[in-house]
């Protein structure tokens, strides 16, 4: 059965790839969906180890229709080794109607069968991807997908010239308790929201403390304890300003009960 093993980007779509594989490596049929933003079917191209490919796009009809040539192991084809190692291709647009029928036999439920066969009916139309029906899951050939990431922090690359009003930022940036305070809930905030998930929905990126996708609303998945912690601490590795200021404090408190413990006790 097809499954939503991958969600990438292509310029401004989103690609939804359904998969089957028959056996580790090989995958048997394919049918992969290109969204805009606003989750409109743009184009849709199915790939069959039996019969070949065609994708069909909006308002255009058939834009790619290629057969293989027999299924003895050869030379990879571009674009197409990704599925099947094939001897040769060829252009033959009668071959749709097999094609569609190979891959929509192992399509995940009745919708998804409607959904194509409606797209390719009427490529004027407007057709929503329904994503709230479909969640990823792991490819047999690529294990677990990894759901959450890391955005690298941006460094700043032009030198700081040293001038008053640089020094005179410094200083109020490092010594004055409000400022400290300031850059400390900047920095942890900043840091937290680089811990990023992607929605298994719609494949968008979010926030880690999001509750819910912003491009499609879905609920952010329930994820493993161990590894949002390992996540978090690597954010804490990016609070240099949070654990400076952290030291100070200590040093001060510290400081301040050694004082107190070292004066003489008055009668």
């Amino acid at each position: 059965m097809l499954q939503l093993t991958r969600i990438t980007r292509q310029g401004d779509l989103r690609k939804y790839a359904f998969e089957e594989y028959s056996r580790p490596g090989y995958c048997s049929r394919a049918a992969t969906l290109y969204v805009t933003p606003e989750f409109q079917i743009e184009a849709i191209r199915l790939n069959s180890s039996h019969f070949g490919v065609v994708t069909w796009s909006r308002a255009r009809g058939i834009t790619e229709s290629t057969a293989w040539h027999d299924a003895t192991p050869g030379h990879q084809q571009p674009g197409h080794g990704v599925y099947y190692a094939a001897s040769g291709t060829r252009s033959q647009a009668g071959i749709a109607p097999d094609v569609m029928a190979d891959v929509l036999a192992s399509a995940p439920d009745d919708g998804f069968r409607s959904l194509v066969r409606s797209f390719v009916a009427d490529t004027n139309g407007t057709l929503t991807y329904p994503f709230q029906n479909y969640r990823l899951s792991p490819a047999q050939t690529t294990g677990q997908i990894h759901v959450l990431r890391y955005a690298p922090k941006e460094t700043n690359s032009h030198k700081i010239e040293l001038t008053w009003h640089s020094v005179r930022y410094a200083l109020h940036r490092y010594l004055h308790p409000l400022a400290m305070a300031r850059g400390v809930s900047s920095e942890v905030r900043d840091s937290l929201d680089r811990v990023q998930y992607e929605c298994q929905n719609c494949g968008a990126t979010n926030a880690l403390l999001t509750g819910n996708c912003a491009a499609c609303g879905s609920p952010r998945p329930r994820l493993p304890v161990a590894v949002v912690l390992r996540y978090l601490l690597r954010a804490s590795v990016d609070m240099s300003y949070a654990l400076y200021v952290a030291l100070c404090l200590s040093f001060l408190v510290i400081t301040m009960f050694r004082a107190l413990s070292l004066m003489p006790a008055t009668n």
